[in-house]
């Protein structure tokens, strides 16, 4: 699939390429397969009986276009033999599907209630693997019929290769929700990339992410998506605005290899005005437009040539810029926001133990720990969350706790133990 030999190169076998398309198809297509089968079995979700194909969640009818896409752009770049280029969207297409669609959808799943929410939510994620495992299946054979033999409906061809190859439903697709989408992403891409730059994971929240933004149109998709902007990186508050102004400080000098010869005896008082130039003359230079600085009886006209603008980040800001789009994340950290975090912590502690243990996704368990009183205060004041996130009965603080859990840099114990109902 990685190979050489699909762009009509020698063919040399290359472990580093095997460990590529194992890790950027084999596995994620591996773990959205498991991830549905695993709770439809559950539920009991039957693809003949519950199947639906008329979506209200914005998630599904975006994978859903999305999927239709795909299907075309596979077909067109495999009719050109450009399988290069039909690897790298696949590969795109399943880390949206497990790291958006997926983790965004995961509560839907998780509910006990088996309403129509839910029903969509199988009926899209099952249409998009089959569609998926249909057009890789001339590059993955093997995997790709194993999954479609565990999928298929009993009035379904015996193998993937039997199939169909699908042809794009252009009616499906929705192409102003395949734009929101992207542009969501892309922010959240560069949200998570901040996070990482100072060192902050994703369970710890923040206060507060400044959009910066003049095109109109995006600041409103933005704000329509807000509320996942907000889950996917655990922000508080989203804040919007026009220019850089509240996360960034200017300090504007001159361009002295430009400058020398023009300003001559003039230039260090020039240069004490450009110092005090602000954001309303930035805007000016960045728009084209020139400057008028006057010294005693002599005027001079600058651009942007000839000055020199420097941003620096304010105090307790990080941000990243990418095309239209300026970020700024409020690093700060109160006490409520790290508890919070050492809650959210807890709970991964407690989800990786239930696997350990091998429970079963439905099982009712009692937690044990051992801690610290900054810990224990956290645990106390987030225990409902905890509870409903690891299907806890109860929350117990025992010494008898014996798994080392690293919480806030600090070593606590827990443990777990199921409950029969």
């Amino acid at each position: 699939m990685n190979s050489a030999a699909v762009k009509a190169g020698d063919l040399l076998f290359s472990e580093n390429g095997v460990k590529d398309v194992i890790k950027n198809f084999h596995l994620p297509l591996w773990n959205s397969f498991s991830f549905f089968i695993t709770y439809a079995n559950v539920d009991g979700w039957d693809p003949e009986k519950d199947f639906v194909d008329n979506f209200d969640n914005p998630l599904d009818i975006w994978i859903s276009s999305y999927t239709e896409y795909l299907v075309g752009f596979v077909d067109n770049a495999l009719s050109e033999y450009d399988f290069s280029r039909a690897i790298k969207e696949i590969y795109k297409y399943l880390d949206n599907l497990t790291n958006w669609y997926i983790r965004r959808s995961r509560r839907r799943f998780w509910k006990s209630e088996n309403n129509l929410d839910k029903k969509q939510a199988y009926s899209a994620l099952y249409q998009a693997l089959m569609k998926l495992i249909t057009i890789t299946c001339p590059i993955a054979p093997f995997i790709t019929d194993y999954i479609y033999r565990k999928l298929k409906t009993k009035n379904q061809p015996e193998s993937v290769h039997l199939c169909d190859y699908p042809i794009e439903n252009k009616n499906i697709r929705n192409l102003q929700l395949e734009k929101e989408m992207d542009l969501i992403i892309k922010l959240v891409e560069m949200g998570r990339s901040l996070r990482a730059k100072v060192n902050i994971n994703l369970r710890k929240p923040l206060s507060t992410l400044y959009v910066i933004t003049k095109n109109i149109d995006e600041q409103n998709i933005l704000k329509k998506m807000e509320k996942i902007i907000k889950e996917e990186l655990n922000i508080k508050n989203v804040i919007y605005e026009s220019d850089e102004e509240k996360i960034v400080n200017y300090t504007l000098k001159p361009n002295y290899k430009n400058l020398g010869k023009k300003l001559g005896k003039d230039m260090p008082l020039v240069a004490e005005k450009i110092s005090k130039l602000g954001l309303n003359e930035v805007k000016l230079l960045e728009n084209g437009e020139t400057l008028n600085i006057k010294v005693e009886d002599r005027e001079y006209k600058f651009d942007i040539n000839d000055i020199i603008i420097e941003r620096k980040e304010k105090e307790g800001l990080t941000t990243a810029s990418e095309s239209s789009i300026t970020i700024g994340l409020d690093t700060t950290l109160t006490e409520e926001l790290i508890q919070e975090g050492i809650a959210r912590d807890f709970i991964r502690h407690i989800q990786n133990l239930r696997k350990d243990k091998n429970l079963e996704v439905t099982d009712r368990i009692k937690i044990f720990y051992n801690s610290d009183e900054f810990i224990e205060k956290a645990i106390n004041n987030w225990k409902n969350t905890i509870k409903e996130e690891t299907l806890a009965l109860e929350i117990i603080k025992s010494e008898n706790a014996t798994v080392d859990a690293d919480i806030n840099d600090t070593i606590i114990k827990i443990d777990l133990e199921k409950v029969n109902l």
